[in-house]
Order: structure tokens, then C-alpha cells, then sequence
């Protein structure tokens, strides 16, 4: 049985929201601004904040399809390559590449899942003492080290005005 990406970011906030519940009044779409995010993808014409159950995040979309999801919470417990390794091993996909993105004070890790042809990101995972943010973008591959790195850039931009 393969998850939806909305049920792959519902359960990944689930988690995170069972350590520390996100307020609903908050938009998180006020951390990046629409311009910084045409910097990771020029299509990217308008936000919106969206809720599904208890998880609350800003799209990023364009006239056909949501681009870039954000998310934030408190900080995990743990570090994200951990909570990465977790959700991979209850992914249906067969392959999967965490990799640890370095960073000075910052705790950061990506999982890619896919076949064996090619990964694709499902989650990035960047995370201070008090917050963490998670990103999913669509197209990004796990051989696309640019633009991982602009969404970690994103992350920390979001980090950094929270």
C-alpha cells in the first residue's frame, strides 16, 4: 500500500505534534516570503495556509500543483536522521538515502524514497533547541544537491524568524 503524500505529512506531524501541539492561529506562511520562495522555484505564484486534522502548514503552489509544503513544531526529542530512519522502515518504498545535512547548531537530515532508478525527497527535517521545520518540495532528487541545499537554506531562513 503506498501513502499519499498528505498522509506521509500527516503522519510525520502527528508525531511531532504528540511532543508539543502546533497553535492553529498561527501562519506559517509569514516566515517565507512568497519572493524567497520563487528562489527555489520561479512557479510558485501564491500561499496558502492549510489544516488537515491537527497539522497545520503553507503551501507554496503555483497555478497547477502545490510546490513547497512548511511546516513547524516544537523541537524533537531526538535528532531528525532518527526520525527519519523511523519513517523510512514504515515507508512502503523499497530504497531509501538519508543523508545528515551539516550545519553548525543546527540538526538537519533529508530522507529520499523511491526505486532504483531515482530517489526523490519526501522530508526535510531541520531542527534548533526549540523548533523544528519540516519541508517537502516536489522534484527534487536525492542527486539535485542545489536545490537540497536551498530548501536547508529555507529551513534555516524559517528557523531563524520564528
Amino acid at each position: 500500500m503506498k501513502l499519499s503524500p498528505a498522509i506521509k505529512l500527516f503522519l510525520l506531524v502527528s508525531i511531532a505534534l504528540s511532543l508539543g501541539c502546533a497553535k492553529t492561529e498561527q501562519d506559517f506562511c509569514k516566515y517565507l516570503s512568497l519572493e524567497e520562495a520563487q528562489e527555489f522555484d520561479a512557479t510558485i505564484s501564491s500561499t496558502e495556509m492549510r489544516q488537515t486534522e491537527r497539522i497545520l502548514y503553507c503551501v507554496y503552489k503555483n497555478e497547477a500543483s502545490d510546490r513547497l509544503f512548511i511546516s513547524l513544531d516544537q523541537a524533537l526529542k531526538y535528532s531528525s536522521k532518527d526520525f527519519l530512519e523511523v519513517l523510512a522502515k514504515n515507508s512502503p518504498e523499497k530504497v531509501e538515502e538519508i543523508i545528515t545535512l551539516p550545519s553548525t547548531g543546527i540538526d538537519a537530515a533529508a530522507l529520499f524514497l523511491g526505486n532504483d532508478d531515482e530517489l526523490k525527497l519526501d522530508f526535510l527535517l531541520v531542527q534548533n533547541s526549540k523548533y523544528s521545520v519540516t519541508i517537502r518540495a516536489h522534484d527534487v532528487t536525492s542527486a539535485d544537491a542545489d536545490k537540497v541545499d536551498k530548501l536547508k537554506s529555507i529551513a534555516v531562513m524559517v528557523l531563524s524568524r520564528i
